[in-house]
């Protein structure tokens, strides 16, 4: 029995499902995800049923009823739509998440100071890069950006305005984890 295999990429490029076509994939996806193209492609490659919100002790709560905390701290398209998707699965796996986002962007900060304290643009710049993808997956779109300047930044050497750009990235962050929690903590 085939196993269906779908491509999840960070951006829609041209070419890439042409790359995922050549190594093989069954069928692709752009991140952010959406749930209606997910559940589009689920159902393309499976004979389940996805269960409505509401049935089998799940909650009825929808997106829109969840406080977004933070004037443009998250994206509010973003933050419905992981609460959609989380709709069809466990509550606490959403949760665990932003957990671990929390977590990890702690320990990155923490790698930032001192990879610009060494001036090592490319270790700044890879730390960035992964910061910038995991906070636009949950919607804190302004520190993505800022990750996005300090990366390419780095990326070019170009280290004089790295401290400020630090501040400014901590400084974001210190919003955004509040505005995570009122928004996807029950």
């Amino acid at each position: 029995q085939h196993t269906p295999i779908i491509a999840m990429t960070a951006g829609v490029m041209v070419g890439d499902r042409e790359r995922c076509d050549d190594a093989g994939m069954d069928d692709y996806i752009a991140k952010p995800l959406r749930l209606p193209e997910l559940l589009a492609v689920l159902r393309r490659w499976t004979n389940a049923h996805v269960v409505p919100v509401g049935k089998h002790g799940r909650t009825d709560r929808r997106a829109g009823d969840w406080p977004i905390n933070g004037e443009g701290v998250l994206d509010p398209k973003v933050v419905a739509n992981l609460i959609e998707l989380s709709q069809y699965g466990e509550r606490a796996q959403l949760t665990r998440l932003v957990d671990t986002f929390i977590g990890d962007s702690l320990g990155r900060i923490e790698a930032l100071n001192r990879g610009i304290d060494a001036g090592d643009g490319p270790v700044i710049a890879g730390i960035c890069h992964s910061l910038k993808g995991s906070s636009a997956s949950l919607g804190a779109t302004a520190l993505a950006e800022l990750c996005a300047e300090l990366e390419e930044s780095a990326s070019n050497n170009e280290l004089s305005n790295a401290v400020d750009l630090l501040r400014q990235l901590e400084a974001a962050f210190d919003r955004v984890r509040p505005a995570l929690a009122a928004a996807f903590y029950e």
